[in-house]
């Protein structure tokens, strides 16, 4: 991990997403916000967290930390949290000015 988990920390965390049914998974499994509530295991990075989905709060116990995300760089592992991106976007609200 490049940061410190700790209780207070943003976060995300990657959705399970629903079961498939008859071969087509209805939700895929998507980041959403998250608020670190308690730090289980800082080494292991497992975390108690509060999930803040469309539909309402969630709350998450002994989450891992997505490592594979980390290491391989690549998409995020459903069922864990991970470090939120940073931006590279305009700012809302920010004019974007083509052509100059």
């Amino acid at each position: 991990m490049n940061d410190i988990a700790s209780v207070g920390r943003d976060v995300y965390y990657t959705s399970l997403g629903s079961a498939p049914q008859d071969g087509q998974q209805q939700y895929p499994a998507k980041s959403r916000s998250a608020k670190i509530t308690e730090v289980v295991d800082l080494a292991a990075g497992v975390v108690h967290l509060v999930v803040f989905n469309p539909e309402g709060l969630q709350f998450a116990k002994y989450v891992a930390f997505d490592q594979g995300l980390l290491e391989l760089n690549g998409a995020a592992t459903p069922g864990t949290w991970h470090w939120p991106t940073k931006t590279t976007a305009p700012l809302v609200g920010e004019t974007v000015v083509k052509g100059s």
